[in-house]
């Protein structure tokens, strides 16, 4: 197995596939949680009781979408993580072009409900 960051490659790319589908679908939880940790000068306060519900509301976002994405969009997962796998030392010299290599069936997934 190919080590990347020091966990398998596998999980690398599963975690990144989700993470990007992700960050459109749970954009809005992501960004009241980063809101609610804002202070006025624009930093980082300690956390709050609201913080903590809109971390929890985006933490049930994501593991929503991750079991959904499972039972409902298994096959257009699986052509991105083939894709992806196959063409994974492209990322580790630089190589893939500024789409991406495997953009269409990223996007694909991205957009399965």
């Amino acid at each position: 197995k190919i080590k990347m960051q020091g966990i398998d490659t596998q999980s690398t790319l599963k975690n990144l596939i989700y993470m990007y589908k992700g960050s459109s679908v749970c954009q809005n939880e992501a960004l009241d949680f980063k809101i609610s940790r804002a202070t006025p000068a624009g930093h980082v306060g300690d956390a709050n009781v609201q913080a903590e519900l809109k971390a929890n509301n985006f933490l049930e976002c994501y593991t929503g979408l991750v079991k959904s994405s499972q039972a409902s969009c298994s096959k257009d997962f699986a052509e991105t993580f083939e894709c992806m796998k196959k063409n994974v030392h492209l990322a580790e010299q630089g190589g893939y072009d500024s789409k991406g290599v495997c953009s269409e069936p990223l996007e694909k997934f991205s957009r399965c409900k």
